[in-house]
């Protein structure tokens, strides 16, 4: 495989050029960290709406309503919990989550850092 050379801005690699700008200006910084929190904020709302989904579709409950208000479930409801915690716990494992303590220095890549580090 032959490898392309680096796309360049102002003689600069993109990435060189962002770290550039981020280290030299603390307005570049700022701005950074309000696109990262705005992004975090929404996912957090998505991730809750998700959930919330859900749960209505599982349990059973309204749209105003919370499932910890819920004052009783049937069994066929009952068996969604355990099977939530074994696929969050199989999708952690197969994410590397909990494999090594997290003061570890080790390079060791998992299946889901190595889509992020590329």
């Amino acid at each position: 495989m032959t490898r392309r050379p680096p796309t360049k801005l102002n003689g600069r690699r993109p990435l060189a050029w962002l770290r550039h700008r981020l280290r030299s200006s603390e307005l570049w910084l700022v701005g950074l960290a309000t696109l990262v929190g705005a992004a975090a904020g929404l996912l957090a709302v998505l991730q809750s709406r998700i959930a919330h989904d859900l749960q209505s579709v599982l349990y059973g409950i309204d749209v105003d309503q919370r499932l910890s208000a819920v004052f009783k479930l049937t069994p066929p409801q009952l068996i969604w919990l355990p099977i939530g915690g074994l696929g969050l716990g199989v999708s952690s494992r197969s994410c590397g989550a909990g494999a090594r303590e997290p003061w570890s220095t080790s390079s060791r890549r998992t299946p889901c850092m190595a889509v992020v580090s590329r």
